[in-house]
């Protein structure tokens, strides 16, 4: 058996991944929307992947069906802006900003596949009180 410190270090790795790309591609910290599109959906197709990780059998599944379901908030923001006639410019559907959000759903069904193959979480009730372990396998 691992030590428990070393399997919770992997954890902070790969979810500090995931905060680290959601934080550099957001607010001030990103003048390029192309990077806010796919740092985003980096977040939404970990998020599908991890939701359909075991309703699912094969990777192959996983992972296109965690594309595809991170990609649509990226889709309807950019339906949104086509039917947005202001002033400002708007109004235009940016096929590079939907490629940019597929990338990054596709980059986080990945990354979630890979941690949801290893990672094993069980839930135990003892009377009042409730027992969470998680175990990540090498």
């Amino acid at each position: 058996m691992l030590f428990m410190g070393k399997k919770i270090n992997v954890l902070r790795r790969q979810y500090g991944l995931l905060f680290t790309v959601l934080l550099l591609c957001s607010g001030s910290y990103a003048d390029n929307d192309k990077a806010i599109h796919y740092g985003v959906s980096v977040v939404t197709g970990y998020i599908a992947e991890t939701i359909l990780h075991k309703k699912l059998d094969s990777d192959t599944k996983r992972i296109a069906y965690g594309t595809a379901l991170g990609t649509v908030p990226g889709l309807i923001k950019e339906i949104m802006d086509a039917n947005d006639k202001s002033d400002d410019g708007s109004g235009i559907f940016n096929e590079k900003d939907l490629l940019a959000d597929i990338a990054g759903a596709f980059t986080g069904a990945l990354i979630a596949n890979k941690v949801n193959k290893n990672l094993l979480a069980t839930i135990q009730k003892k009377g009042d009180a409730y027992t969470v372990a998680l175990q990540y396998r090498y």
